[in-house]
């Protein structure tokens, strides 16, 4: 066997090894609607956790706004956006249900009125806390040179590299690939403090950023530090920044 064919015999079967169920480890991108049954959760109004095998059923404006629910004992339940709180799907189908930490293998969903019709749709959730930040299906997806990434940020009570992610207070951590696939977009809609969803881009982040940070003096201390922190393209790492150290 030659050299090549055994690299990709090796890595099917480490595939396997870890995804034995083709359908649960399908590779997703953040925000892909389900086309089968893949482990995830729905999240109930009450804020209760029901595992099961989430697929899509119906769009609205882009988002999905309906999915097909299977819960552990093969019951199939069809839920729009508006019967639930939200739902997480697992990137790679294999989680222990008792322990959820959801980091970059997991897709969250919130329930969010859709941004034209105000019909409530499925919203793939980047962000939690203070500032929460959704994506924007319809929005491009911009390059992500490497050249574009300031690689290493050591700032006043948080430090960022490509290598050994975010560290903020020497507590909070949160892995650099979690960033990395959800900041090349070039617009998302946020939520400051449970208020109006806004829609922040490029053209509009100047004015943005004084609405969403200005009222955090540790978020200026570490711009100071770190100019390169206003730029748009780090907007998400501020997010998580600002959600952490801004009470």
């Amino acid at each position: 066997m030659n050299t090549s064919r055994s690299l990709i015999v090796g890595s099917l079967l480490a595939f396997l090894a870890v995804c034995p169920q083709w359908s649960e480890c399908q590779l997703r991108y953040i925000g892909e609607a389900p086309m089968i049954p893949v482990r995830g959760f729905i999240i109930t109004s009450s804020g209760e956790y029901i595992h099961g095998k989430i697929a899509y059923g119906k769009f609205t404006e882009n988002y999905m706004s309906e999915i097909k629910f299977t819960d552990k004992d093969g019951i199939k339940t069809v839920y729009s956006a508006s019967d639930l709180a939200g739902m997480a799907i697992s990137m790679t189908g294999d989680y222990d249900e008792q322990i959820i930490i959801l980091s970059s293998n997991w897709d969250v969903y919130e329930c969010r009125p859709s941004p034209k019709k105000g019909i409530m749709v499925f919203m793939s959730r980047f962000t939690d806390g203070r500032i929460k930040v959704f994506m924007n299906r319809s929005s491009a997806i911009l390059s992500s040179g490497k050249t574009e990434i300031n690689p290493v940020f050591d700032g006043i009570s948080f430090s960022y590299s490509t290598e050994d992610g975010l560290t903020i207070e020497t507590e909070y951590v949160l892995s650099s690939e979690y960033i990395e696939t959800r900041r090349w977009y070039s617009s998302y809609y946020v939520e400051k403090d449970g208020g109006k969803m806004i829609k922040v881009e490029k053209e509009n982040y100047e004015e943005m950023w004084q609405v969403l940070t200005g009222d955090c003096p540790k978020i200026s201390e570490e711009v100071g530090k770190n100019p390169d922190l206003e730029k748009f393209r780090n907007f998400l790492l501020v997010a998580e920044i600002y959600n952490q150290i801004c009470n």
